[in-house]
């Protein structure tokens, strides 16, 4: 295997990690619902992410100072797209949907992606892609409606159904711009960047939330914050961004399609789910879309 096949599997490996890793972000997320407030938990997130962070990077990222003033309005554009709004919003989602609500509209990011591929980057969408989307999307409405169609036609719509909208188009955007932009800094330097621009962001939101909520950290919740900042944080990110970077913009939202299914799969062990053969036959079919997406 020569080394530009390793560089893509190592790619194609790191976007699984962080699907992997955004499912027990969904499930904390809910978990938590009521309990840590949504900007308590992105503020959180990100401050313990820069801590972790600045000591790996905070010098690579003073000496590419020159660097993050040439490109500071495409970085920061970044920033608020990845780091401010799209976390925070999931975050708010989880609190005012349900998770079959949020699971459904994650669906539609790699067709925004797709769209603004095209808008954006002039990119034409390939058959076999088109093809492996829809595949994809039958074998997620499988799962969601649990093979009961019915289910679907029945859903009703809740406030935060149009904060998640926003969510996935925010992230689809970034997902894009992140391609054309290229900022040329080092993986860690480049997150440890994106989380100084887009955590003051969070900042003001955070305080008019503390003003009508009772909620102070505490020990019991220190698992919580280590968790979305090791994983969902640093690690998913690093993964995402290194799989834009060599697969392109596209390739690596499809990717979004097991975080529904990795949430299935840790839900049974977690929460005691079971396992039914509509799980299945909606995994494979989504596994058989991501697979003729990617192929070349």
């Amino acid at each position: 295997m020569d080394s530009h096949h390793r560089i893509r599997l190592f790619a194609y490996a790191g976007l699984i990690i962080a699907a992997l890793s955004w499912a027990g972000n969904a499930l904390v997320g809910k978990y938590t619902a009521g309990s840590i407030p949504p900007m308590a938990l992105s503020m959180g997130r990100w401050s313990l992410a820069f801590l972790v962070l600045l000591p790996i990077a905070g010098a690579q990222l003073w000496r590419h100072r020159s660097i993050v003033r040439e490109h500071y309005w495409r970085l920061q554009i970044l920033a608020v797209l990845s780091i401010t709004c799209y976390n925070s919003f999931l975050y708010i989602a989880v609190q005012k949907s349900t998770a079959i609500n949020i699971t459904l509209i994650t669906t539609a990011m790699p067709i925004a992606a797709i769209i603004f591929a095209f808008w954006v980057l002039g990119e034409r969408p390939r058959i076999k892609q088109v093809s492996g989307v829809l595949l994809s999307l039958v074998g997620l409405m499988i799962l969601i409606s649990e093979a009961q169609w019915q289910r679907l036609a029945g859903l009703e719509f809740r406030q935060g159904d149009l904060v998640m909208t926003l969510a996935t188009v925010c992230w689809a955007l970034y997902s894009i711009l992140l391609k054309k932009f290229s900022p040329p800094l080092p993986p860690a330097t480049l997150l440890l960047t994106l989380i100084i621009l887009g955590a003051p962001v969070i900042a003001p939101f955070y305080y008019w939330e503390s003003l009508t909520s009772a909620y102070s950290p505490s020990l019991d919740d220190l698992w919580v914050f280590a968790y979305v900042a090791a994983l969902p944080s640093i690690v998913a990110y690093l993964c995402w961004n290194n799989g834009v970077k060599v697969l392109g913009s596209t390739v690596p939202t499809l990717f979004s399609y097991l975080i529904p299914i990795f949430t299935i799969l840790l839900a049974i062990p977690l929460l005691g789910e079971q396992l039914f053969i509509f799980h299945a036959v909606g995994g494979l079919l989504t596994f058989a879309g991501l697979y003729l997406s990617t192929r070349s």
